[in-house]
This record gives structure tokens, sequence and C-alpha cells, in this order.
């Protein structure tokens, strides 16, 4: 067999490939002899496993899945005593299984975020500058104390300083939402407060350098109980006539949905521009939830409850100005729509939500994808629909982050003796998954209130986000807050098979190998600059070689004409983000015409590059 380990961004990719079908019968069971000081009860049969550091955080041993050749997958389990750890894959599967056959866990670590065994609430946001998250969350001291503390995470996933206090005192400050203004480096946090007897919404600002926080401002305090408010920050790095600056929308139970404009530049921030959104008080204009950021168009989207049968959009400008009137983005007749979660652009958003299953009280999770039109100044949605409905299972709080070529969501669902959190990838414009989807799960623990902040909404090019959630230990009643990192796509191995001859270049790739990559591309780099011809061969079966003269080929069924410039050419082929390309092999390799090199006696001019082999993975 052959153990690989590929580093990604949300843990450590191993995997076991067996060439050929070993001896005897039963279950496959590869056993690791396990040395460590972090901590894991001793189970038999799980799905995950997770060895903890105490208050550090630790590493949690993902699900073993099970590819064949052909692409057909099976879950495994892992049994662990103590000092042994076995990943087991079913005697069946094996037995009718096309080799070779490979195994792969996910090996991720989380840092304890919080500064209890009562932490809840999370919202992140991420600054570009500095490379680091905000996680701001509630600390419940009492049914009548609550408080709002925040810890910054690096990009890497590490905590940097200590947990920093934003709103304390005997009475209640909770439901906390932070976003980022990219330009002053600064996150602004909102929450509800009862200090004045009925619910107001305050705010702060916190550097995102040194953590410093400014003086508490009044967002919203009138004689009415304003609730449930969430923030948007601003990803641009140039400067704007309103520079710095954050819009802060909440439900107020006498007025409906309002908004303001928060001047987070200045210190402490002050509040303009408060206008009512959308009229009518509780009930019927509730829960509201803003797109991270703008974008370029300094556009932002705004979606809510609309009595309990509707989940509404409405588009605004950087003042809290409207753009578009009310859109309705989903209509449940006769099932309760609740806790909707935003994130993209007006260009293109994603807003997910609850919903209950027909003439039962479990709920599922749905989603609906729009866009801004601004010639029309309307929200047309583009599909809307389930993302998951699993009959008699109690799906709930749903998270999106946008993170560029995908959004990804996440949701909680229980199971006997644990509570998993499931995340999954959702194709851009659509409610369509793409790639398998995504577990956390431990025996014996129920993961709760997920949240999930994306680089891209603090200003960087990148598909990462962070996601912290509550793990509630069931047995001790104890909780605490975790955060990890995620990426739209973690992809498979790319290996070498052949060496190339002359000056036929490297053949590479742009991307990871990962299901539903729109930008995955086959790269020739290094040819001859003066080679005005080339092919990539490519195909999905292992072929045979011939050779010609010094080069070695591969004899792909499949080739792909391109121009190469400067030596240089690339063939586009995104990945489809069906389950049934998972273990897809895709052996590729250039040829070009090269005037000055003649390796070939039957054809002078002709090289090839070296090939590779590409392995599909999520």
């Amino acid at each position: 067999m052959v153990e690989r380990y590929v580093p990604r961004a949300d843990g450590l990719k191993q995997s076991v490939v067996f060439a050929a079908r070993p001896a005897g019968t039963g279950d496959l069971v590869v056993r690791y002899d396990v040395s460590t000081d972090l901590e894991c009860a001793a189970v038999a049969g799980a799905a995950t496993l997770s060895f903890r550091a105490g208050e550090l955080g630790g590493i949690d041993v993902g699900a073993v899945l099970g590819i064949d050749a052909l692409g057909a997958t099976a879950a495994g389990t892992m049994h662990f005593d103590g000092q042994h750890l076995d990943l087991v894959l079913s005697g069946a599967f094996v037995d009718r299984a096309t080799f070779p056959l490979e195994l792969d866990p996910l090996l991720s670590g989380f840092t304890n975020t919080g500064v209890s065994f009562n932490d809840t609430r999370p919202d992140i946001a991420y600054d570009r500058d500095n490379d680091v998250y905000l996680v701001v969350f509630e600390f419940v001291v009492s049914a009548t104390d609550s408080d709002v503390v925040c810890q910054r995470i690096s990009g890497a996933g590490a905590r940097v300083g200590n947990a920093i206090w934003i709103a304390g005192g005997a009475h209640r400050s909770q439901a906390p939402a932070v976003c980022n203004c990219n330009i002053i480096d600064r996150f602004f946090v909102c929450w509800q407060d009862d200090l004045a007897g009925n619910w107001d919404v305050k705010g702060c600002s916190v550097d995102a350098a040194t953590g410093a926080v400014s003086a508490i401002v009044n967002v919203a305090a009138s004689g009415a109980d304003e609730v449930t408010p969430d923030c948007s920050g601003e990803e641009m790095d140039v400067a704007t006539i309103d520079f710095g600056d954050s819009l802060c929308l909440w439900d107020d139970r006498a007025l409906g949905l309002r908004g303001a404009l928060v001047h987070v530049h200045a210190n402490p921030p002050f509040v303009t521009s408060v206008n009512t959104i959308v009229g009518g008080g509780d009930p019927f204009r509730n829960n509201p939830a803003i797109t991270k950021s703008s974008g370029p168009d300094r556009r932002f989207v705004i979606a809510y409850q609309h009595d309990a049968q509707f989940l509404s959009t409405i588009a605004v400008d950087a003042y809290m100005r409207l753009l578009s009137p009310p859109n309705t983005a989903f209509y449940s007749p006769n099932e309760l729509v609740d806790k909707p979660d935003i994130d993209g652009t007006s260009r293109g958003y994603l807003v997910v939500f609850e919903r209950n299953e027909p003439g039962r009280t479990q709920r599922d999770i749905y989603g609906s994808a729009g866009r801004f039109d601004a010639v029309n100044g309307s929200l047309p949605t583009l599909a809307s629909g389930p993302i998951e409905d699993d009959a008699n299972e109690d799906e709930r709080d749903p998270a999106v982050a946008f993170l560029g070529p995908m959004h990804v969501v996440g949701w909680t669902n229980p199971s006997p003796g644990r509570t998993d959190l499931q995340l999954t990838n959702i194709v851009p414009g659509t409610v369509q998954r793409s790639g398998s989807e995504q577990l956390v799960s431990v025996v014996g623990e129920a993961m709760t209130f997920a949240a999930l902040g994306s680089k891209r909404a603090g200003g960087a090019a990148s598909d990462e986000a962070l996601l912290s959630y509550r793990r509630f230990v069931i047995a001790t009643g104890n909780a605490t807050l975790h955060s990890q990192r995620y990426r739209a796509f973690g992809g498979g191995p790319v290996t070498a098979l052949l060496p190339g001859c002359g000056n036929g270049g490297t053949c590479g790739v742009n991307g990871p190998a990962a299901l539903g990559n729109p930008q995955f591309a086959v790269r020739l780099s290094g040819a001859d600059p003066a080679a005005q011809f080339g092919l990539m061969f490519a195909d999905v079966l292992a072929q045979p070689t011939s050779t010609c003269g010094s080069c070695t080929r591969i004899e792909a069924m499949f080739s792909f004409f391109a121009v190469p410039v400067g030596g240089a050419a690339e063939i586009a082929l995104p990945l489809p983000g069906s389950t049934a390309y998972l273990g897809l092999r895709l052996d590729a390799q250039w040829l070009t015409i090269s005037p000055s090199s003649s390796p070939c006696a039957v054809i002078p001019g002709l090289v090839f590059s070296n090939a590779i082999r590409i392995v599909v993975a999520d």
C-alpha cells in the first residue's frame, strides 16, 4: 500500500492506497499505533474522533471514505481503544471494488475560541491586512445576565491575544453580529442590550491589529424594543466619499425593519442616515440579515421574514436607501419559514433558512439565490428550493458564507446520542449542491449555533472561511466554542507519470482537482517560446505508452488544441460537482512543435512535456 499526506487549509488529508486486493476475507482494517498527550475516549464504530488538548483545542479525525478506481464510494468507521486507531471499510464494498482502492480520512485541527462552558451565538468577520478573523459571541452568565465577548483568530486558525470583553455588567447583552471595514482595518460589532430596561441596539469598533475597543455607542435606542441586529462592512480598500463605514439593521418592534449608516472610521463610531427599510412591526418584519459586504458596486441585499410564511429580500445602497421594492424570495403557504442568513453580493447572493416539514415540527434547510437587476431596480430570484430536506430529520440553524467560486452552507442535524454539524458547497446562482457533504460529528456531543465568515468578505482574494460552533458535551452539560478553517475546495493529488523530452515544457494544473471547481485547468509552461502548435492529450483511463525517438508519450484518446504563447498554454477543464466523479483519474500530457528541437527522428520538431496523473477529490 501507499500512504500519502496532503496539506489543506482545513486539515491534513490522509490517503492509504491499495494497488491490489489484499489477501483474506472480511472487513479491510488499517491499524495505527497512537502515541499522544491528547485525550480521546475509547469508542467503536465511530464516524469521527476528537482528540483534545484542554483549553487549547485539539485534532478531529474526519470520516473514513473508501474510493475505488471507478469512483464508487462507501463510508467507513473508526475504532479507538486508547492505543490503536483502526480505519475500517466493509468487506462487502472491498469485494466488489475495482482496484486501486483508497481510504482517506481528514485530520483537522480546531481552536477553543470561547471563555467559559456556556458560550453561544458566534458571528465572524475577517480583516485582510492583518490576516485575522474576529469571532464575537455571547457569554451566558445566567438567565438575566449575558455578556458580549470576542476573540481574534489568525488566518491560519490560531488564537491571537486574549479574549476581549466588549459588553458586560449585570444585564443582558445578546445576539452579537460583526463586520469588517477593510480600508481602516477595524471591525464593527453590534448587539441587543437591555441595560435601559427595554431592548436597544448598541455598537463599538475593534481594532484588527491590536484588539483595542472603542467606546460603546447607541445605534438604536427608542422607547420600543429594537432586537436581532445584523451589520455589513466594506471589502474595498480604496477611499470613497464615506469610507470605513458599516450598515447596521435591526427589527424595531414598533416601526418595522430599520437600518442606519455607522461611521466606523470615527472613534467612537457615530450613527447617521437612520431609515425605515420596510414598515410594520413584529411579527410582520423580523429576523433581518444582510450580506457581509457590498462588493465594488456598494449595494447590499437584506433578507427578512415577512409574516410567518414569507422570506423576502430587498436591496439598499451604502446610505441604507432603497434600491428595489421587496421581493418574495420564497413563500410557504402552510409551513413556517424562519432564521434567514444571507451572503454574497448584489451580483449574486444566497439566502438560507429553515422551513417546517409539511404537517410536522421538524425543520428542513432551504435556500433562495438571486441577484440585483440594476436596469429594472429589482431582485429577481434565480432559484429556490431545498438544500437538505431529509424526512423526519430536524435540520436547523443554517449559516452561509460566500467564497467566490462557491457558497458554503452549514446547519445542525440531531442524531441519537449526538447532534451533527453538516456543510455543503452550493453553486452560485443556484441551490444545487457541489461535492460531498462535510461532517463535524462526535458521539456524545451536540454541535450547535454554527457561524461562517469568509476571507473574501474582508477583502481577500481567497476561497477560505472560518467555521465557529458550539460543542456541547451531553454527559457533563459543558459547552465550548470551537473554530476551524474551511476551504471551498480541497482537491486530489497530482503525480508524475512520465518525464518530458527536449524543450517540451512542464505539464501542470491551475487550481485544485476538486469537485465543482469551475476554474480548474491543465497548463503548459516552460516550452520552447517559438512553439506555435500545441495539443494536450488526456484520458480518464490508464493508457499504454509508446516512444518516438527519446520521447515517451501516453496514448490518450482525447486531445485539445491550444496555441502556445511564449512557451505557455492552458486548457480549461471545469470540474462537475457531482459526487459521481469522486476519484476520477485524468492522465494528461502536452505535445508541441518546436523548430529548434528534434528528439524524434520520425517527425523533427515534435516534443512532449512530462505526463501527470490527476485524481479528482472533494
